[in-house]
């Protein structure tokens, strides 16, 4: 024991590095127990296992570090089997229950089954018998309401509810039909007996007895069956869970069926018994109810019955061209007249003539061969037996009686084809266009051999000589096909394009007698932008890296003497008329400086100056009218351009006299230059908010005008103010917040912080702050409620004189928590500016504090690994937990040798 333990010790220091001291043995054989219970395994199964792999659990004391080693291998390989094993048992008892849940029977006094009703929304399982699927349906619930039939039978435990609702009588009263099957009406003495009548019944008979007391019509009266009783009925015979249910009397035969999960393979759907309690048998034929639903109102369920589902007696199948392919129960005495009616009837293609029976008579298979035509001429039928297989086969042949006309005709499709019908009466019946094409046609017509062979025809021919050897006798399934007179033609177009009224694709001229002038006239003529040139694009569709240019002269078109202009045009050719835009350049004049809308505009003939500066809406109130600047670019042909620059003094008044003597013609591409009258400048206004006695707007009277000067404008600061704290935003040049100390700038006018102030400053001055805040990477959260931690702004404390921020950091916060930084100390003062810690290796300097400061504690910069990454430290706690792990299996070894010792 002692070797051992020594062993195990020693491999548990290993294991743990040193952190891991030795134990009592009483203590490792409980940790060795709990290990084995925590890893699901005996001693006895850990026993067995060291047999089975050669080691004797007497000797372990001996055992080798090699042998200890094969030792946890065995003990790792029994757990792993043992946890297999648990998981594969643990699927089969699912697997298990889960068939108990759907075998299981429900129980009759289950609220949930009594509740239910039976959804159409459903999951349909296979059916083996017709029928079987209108049964076999999952039941879910439903909060839809049930429709009451009024042939219902009433019972006691029904609610009836009676309404009265005319102009001279007020009535509406719910009553239980008492165990005895009365009603109390209007008292005790007033009672009606409705037990065992129809709900329309009972609504005649209370209606009668209310007369009496109520005056009303037929239209004011009611009588609806507000709540039914609960009955309890028994299901046996071949349903899949027989067995005692509870539900709603308004639930019918088909409902509880349902409940028990739907009829067996060979249950039947016609001769469903449902017994009484008094032994009264009332008959179910489903495909009696399914022809006529009706009859499910005379068949009500009370408390006690009993429903009995036996084994189908006759099943016959179905097959072939039928509606319905199925497998059917027949009654005895029932044969093909009804299976067909049940089967929904024949297909349109069913050959009736040849329907086979396959039957089993005397151990022998023997087929029928039925003619449902001769059965019904006859007025008899074949009766059909248990397991019979009914096969009705299709009609396969086709027609053969009928001719085909196709093409270019006015009723194309099949004829009949009769023994004297020809070509001629076949074109007749069909009917031939104008465009259809007579000069030849062709017969295509099939031999019984299934070859076929084209006979060319004329029908010109047929057509002037009917009923001779040319018009040919037509034969079953020929087919004549007529084409169009223009399949034979290349179809072909012209198009006309460009300064054209309507230009547009036409048809080509196949007489080959259009001409340019033609197609311009096809397109409404020229355009008043028409220019006296045009081009014919010549190319063929079958040719397309070939084209050809064709310029035209259309001055010269209406002259015999050009007559060579006017082209004559060929197909695929387009025709464009070139536009007078095309040889003409835009070009614009522009004028920038103080006008209302500068910018560039379209030059126009005779654009003078006064023009363009309507066109820009006129002068702005800064603009100056005079030295107004106009470059031009000078252009000849063939000259290099060269830059004029003249300038003109205007007026305002653009109706003046003058103004007219001073116009200036404009040319394309000048430029009008608008100067600003020198020194024009719009009021400014500053805005001071806070601690001033007058705040509000000020007006900058001069350029010079300074932040002093306007706060003596304010009337000086109010005893509340907190100059240190005073903040400039300036909007101009978007420059935003500047570094302001209004206490220096109000004591010395000198001062760099007394700026001159310009159009739309704001300055504001805040009332006193007594406190200091601090925020950042601090021990806060540690000495001080959720309350004061949840300030987003951070925490608030006194403010003391003449302290730095060390100070406020130790005495407030607790000091700097584990992540932040002395090196990233700043403090902000309320005129924005700010300070930082600064460390000189030996010592650190921090920043001075001021009422109203800001302290922020930044982070330690995060350190990151070789690969870029965040560098992670090492999880001690979890390396020694996986280390303990591996002891503790080399512990189970302790109870082994005890129970060697032992």
């Amino acid at each position: 024991m002692r070797l051992i333990k020594q062993i195990v010790v020693t491999i548990a220091l290993m294991l743990l590095f040193g952190g891991v001291s030795a134990q009592n043995p009483a203590i490792m054989e409980m940790q060795a127990q709990s290990e084995l219970q925590k890893r699901g395994l005996t001693q006895e199964e850990v026993n067995a296992a060291l047999i089975k792999n050669n080691i004797n659990p007497d000797s372990i004391q001996f055992a080798t570090p090699r042998e200890i080693e094969k030792i946890q291998r065995v003990i790792r390989e029994l757990e792993n089997e043992k946890a297999a094993k648990n998981q594969e048992l643990n699927e089969k008892n699912q697997i298990l229950d889960k068939e108990f849940q759907e075998k299981n029977i429900p129980d009759p006094d289950d609220k949930a089954i009594v509740t239910d009703t039976v959804s159409n929304d459903t999951t349909t399982i296979k059916p083996t018998l017709y029928g079987h699927q209108f049964i076999n349906l999952e039941v879910k619930r439903s909060s839809e309401p049930v429709v009451i039939s009024e042939n219902y039978i009433l019972g006691s435990g029904d609610v009836l509810s009676v309404s009265i609702w005319s102009r001279d009588a007020q009535f509406d009263k719910s009553f239980v039909v008492n165990k005895n099957g009365y009603i109390e009406l209007i008292d005790a003495r007033q009672r009606i007996f409705v037990k065992g009548m129809k709900l329309s019944e009972a609504r005649e008979k209370i209606k009668g007895r209310l007369a009496v007391y109520f005056r009303f019509t037929e239209g004011d009266f009611n009588v609806s069956l507000e709540s039914s009783r609960k009955i309890s009925v028994s299901v046996f015979g071949e349903v899949k869970k027989p067995g005692a249910y509870s539900f709603s009397a308004t639930h019918n035969i088909l409902d509880a069926l349902r409940y028990t999960g739907g009829i067996l393979e060979y249950g039947s759907v016609r001769n469903i018994k449902l017994i009484g309690a008094n032994g009264k048998v009332k008959e179910f034929d489903l495909y009696a109810y399914l022809a006529n639903p009706r009859k499910m109102n005379d068949i009500f369920m009370e408390d006690g019955d009993i429903i009995h589902v036996p084994i189908a007696k006759e099943i016959v199948e179905i097959k072939g061209s039928v509606r319905r392919v199925a497998r059917f129960e027949l009654k005895t005495g029932e044969g093909i007249g009804k299976l067909m009616e049940y089967a929904g009837g024949f297909t349109e293609d069913a050959n009736k003539d040849r329907i086979q029976v396959e039957r089993f008579d005397e151990d022998r298979k023997s087929i029928s061969d039925i003619s449902y035509h001769e059965l019904t001429k006859s007025n008899r039928d074949f009766l059909l037996q248990n397991g019979d297989v009914v096969f009705v086969a299709k009609i396969f042949e086709t027609a053969r009686n009928f001719v085909v006309i196709q093409g270019e005709v006015r009723n194309p499709g099949r004829y009949e084809r009769t023994a004297d019908l020809r070509l001629s009466g076949l074109l007749k019946m069909a009917g031939l266009k104008e465009e259809s094409l007579t000069d030849f046609a062709f017969l295509l017509r099939k031999s019984e051999d299934g070859t076929s062979m084209y006979i060319r025809l004329n029908l010109d021919e047929i057509i002037t000589n009917q009923g001779t050897a040319t018009d040919l006798l037509l034969m079953n399934r020929d087919t004549l096909t007529v084409w169009s007179k223009n399949r034979f033609f290349d179809d072909g177009y012209i198009l006309v394009e460009g300064a054209i009224r309507l230009p547009g694709r036409h048809n080509y001229d196949f007489s080959r007698k259009m001409h340019v002038s033609d197609a311009i006239l096809l397109a409404g003529g020229l355009a008043r932008d028409a220019s006296n040139i045009a081009f014919i694009h010549r190319s063929d569709p079958l040719k397309p890296n070939e084209k050809q240019y064709i310029r035209v002269n259309l001055e010269k078109l209406d002259t015999s003497k050009f007559m060579h202009e006017n082209i004559r045009l060929e197909p695929f050719d387009r025709v464009e008329i070139l536009s007078k835009n095309l040889f003409t350049e835009k070009t614009t004049v522009k004028i920038s400086g103080p006008v209302n809308n500068p910018g560039e505009f379209q030059y126009g003939k005779n654009m003078r100056l006064s023009d363009l500066i309507v066109l820009a809406g006129g002068f702005k109130m800064m603009a100056s009218t005079k030295n107004i600047e106009i470059s031009r670019v000078l252009i000849r042909e063939n000259i290099p351009t060269e830059i004029s620059i003249v300038r003109v003094d205007y007026t305002r008044d653009y109706t003046s006299d003058e103004y007219k003597t001073k116009e200036y013609l404009l040319e394309p591409y000048d430029h009008v230059k608008v100067r600003y009258v020198p020194e024009f400048e719009l009021m400014r206004e500053v805005e001071i908010v806070g601690e001033v006695r007058f705040p509000g707007y000020y007006t900058v009277a001069t350029k010079t005008e300074r932040i002093a000067d306007m706060i003596g404008n304010a009337g000086g600061l109010t005893e509340l103010a907190f100059a240190e704290g005073a903040t400039l935003f300036r909007s101009e040049d978007s420059l935003g917040y500047i570094v302001l100390n209004l206490k220096d700038a109000l004591a010395d006018k000198n001062s760099k912080f007394n700026y001159i102030l310009k159009n739309g400053d704001v300055i504001h001055i805040p009332k006193i702050k007594d406190f200091v805040t601090i925020t950042g990477a601090t021990k806060a959260n540690e000495i001080y409620s959720e309350k004061l931690l949840q300030n987003p702004g951070g925490i608030n404390v006194p403010f003391h004189p003449s302290k730095n921020a060390s100070f406020y950091i130790k005495n407030y916060t607790g000091g700097i928590a584990e992540n932040g930084s002395k090196n990233e100390i700043y403090v902000e003062h309320p005129s924005g500016e700010i300070r930082k810690s600064r460390n000189y290796f030996l010592f650190s300097t921090y920043p001075e504090v001021r009422k109203g400061s800001v302290i922020k504690v930044g982070q330690k910069p995060v350190r990151k690994s070789p690969d870029g990454k965040e560098a992670k430290e090492t999880d001690w706690s979890k390396v020694i937990s996986d280390s303990l792990a591996q002891a503790m299996t080399i512990f189970t070894l302790i109870l082994l040798a005890k129970q060697a010792s032992n």
